[in-house]
């Protein structure tokens, strides 16, 4: 489900970044830790944008999409814009509702999913 949530992830502290303001969820430190530019960017707006509330990385997060922990070593860049762009089997598309910015961050964290 996707939220209203601001796109300023960039703007905002290091702390926030790997936090939601919105539910307080977070993606374990061990996930968030080493990333950096956009795919720190993307992993704050995976949380956000309410992406966590579905798909699992790293034991957390939902369990009604599949788990992405690995999801890089399964889909690459372009297929996993056209998934996240126009959904897939059980998920919606979110082209209209993400930027192409937003995308790519998303994208960028995915990447690091190995």
């Amino acid at each position: 489900m996707w939220t209203h949530a601001s796109s300023s992830a960039s703007r905002r502290s290091s702390a926030a970044i790997i936090r939601s303001i919105w539910s307080g969820a977070a993606l374990p430190a061990a996930v968030t830790a080493p990333l950096r530019d956009d795919a720190r960017a993307g992993a704050a707006l995976f949380v956000d944008r309410s992406c966590w509330s579905c798909h699992v990385v790293e034991g957390s997060g939902g369990r009604r999409g599949p788990d992405l922990t690995h999801v890089a070593a399964r889909l690459d860049h372009d297929a996993l814009v056209a998934r996240i762009a126009n959904g897939g089997p059980g998920m919606p598309g979110y082209a209209a509702a993400l930027g192409s910015d937003d995308l790519g961050k998303i994208v960028a964290f995915l990447l690091t999913r190995r």
